[in-house]
């Protein structure tokens, strides 16, 4: 038995037919999947890399001393102030000198003397008047009255202390009126600008240590300077306690108001690559153990398994790769190979 449709029901499948006719002709759209991706690139670089050891040192004076009195007596006068920059024979201190200058005068006088009389004597030889065995013995006479002549100038400038070598000087020891000894400690002085450096390597580096290597150095007092120097020398033997290698090194052109004792902040380097095939760190994509980057070819990108090796600020070594590739440092995650890509602000 037919049944009748309501005027509501038959106008709701007029308009699905009309739907139906006016869509069945299309297919949904989608992006196509050969549309190129954009990515941004930078090209392999070659360039000259070093794997650094960041190491503590220490700095000491080249030449230093402690400047020690050289005779016995009252002290009379200090003659410089306690870290003057001086130059090598600078009196320094002076002790009291009235034995020692009556005794150089006295000297002097007899030496004199002597001279005189060898004087004449040497005429009346000539004159055959003494015999030259004679002559020989006033000749004597008269250099032994030069030697103790120097012997009495050499105690008399020992009253006056004077520094070996310029340099800047340390805190002094003694004060005027104290009585002191031979060998009694006065002040300390260490030249200056110059220092050498030294490094404790730990033991299982030390065998890639070796004398020319290059250092680069920084100090806590000058943060925004870097003096570059090289390895002078190394120690005989490891340090027993330690376990390390002294290795030193000579630094010039510092601050003069840097002391010995100073810590400095070292990177020495134990390798040096000279052309290695460098890229950006964004280029290098990691799965598990695995890295590789995306080289573009042309107009189209290929997946490049590479091994990675030493580290710069910003880039990263890469083998496997040749110099000049061309590489995607932004836009890898939707990459597969041979797909098109369309390059953005490339470098």
């Amino acid at each position: 038995m037919a049944t009748r449709c309501s005027p509501f029901r038959r106008r709701c499948a007029l308009l699905a037919c009309l739907l139906l006719a006016g869509c069945g002709g299309q297919t949904s759209s989608s992006p196509s999947a050969t549309a190129p991706i954009l990515v941004e690139t930078a090209p392999a670089a070659l360039e000259t890399l070093r794997r650094t050891l960041t190491l503590t040192g220490v700095l000491q004076a080249p030449e230093a001393a402690v400047v020690v009195s050289q005779a016995e007596g009252d002290v009379v006068a200090i003659l410089v102030r306690e870290g003057a920059l001086i130059a090598a024979g600078t009196p320094l201190l002076a002790l009291d000198d009235a034995v020692e200058r009556a005794a150089l005068a006295s000297a002097r006088a007899a030496q004199e003397q002597a001279l005189r009389e060898f004087a004449a004597r040497r005429e009346l030889a000539e004159r055959g008047l003494i015999s030259g065995e004679e002559l020989a013995r006033w000749q004597s006479a008269c250099l032994q009255r030069e030697a103790e002549l120097q012997a009495a100038e050499r105690r008399w400038q020992e009253r006056t202390l004077r520094a070996p070598f310029s340099g800047v000087l340390g805190l002094r020891q003694v004060a005027v009126g104290d009585r002191i000894a031979a060998g009694t400690p006065v002040f300390t002085i260490a030249q200056p600008g110059r220092a050498r450096l030294i490094v404790a390597v730990p033991e299982r580096y030390a065998a890639r240590v070796g004398v020319g290597q290059p250092l680069f150095v920084r100090l806590p007092a000058h943060p925004e300077q870097r003096w570059e120097t090289t390895v002078a020398a190394l120690d005989a033997s490891l340090d027993p306690r330690t376990r390390t290698l002294a290795v030193c090194a000579d630094l010039s052109g510092l601050p003069p108001e840097l002391r010995p004792g100073a810590s400095a902040l070292v990177e020495l380097v134990i390798e040096t690559v000279p052309d290695a095939v460098t890229v950006p760190e964004a280029a290098i994509v990691v799965h598990g153990e695995r890295a590789s980057v995306w080289r573009v070819r042309g107009e189209v990108c290929e997946r490049v398994p590479v091994q990675l090796g030493l580290r710069a600020p910003g880039r990263v070594q890469v083998l496997g790769l040749p110099a000049g590739s061309e590489v995607v440092v932004r836009g890898q995650h939707a990459l597969r190979d041979g797909r098109p890509v369309q390059r953005r602000n490339a470098r």
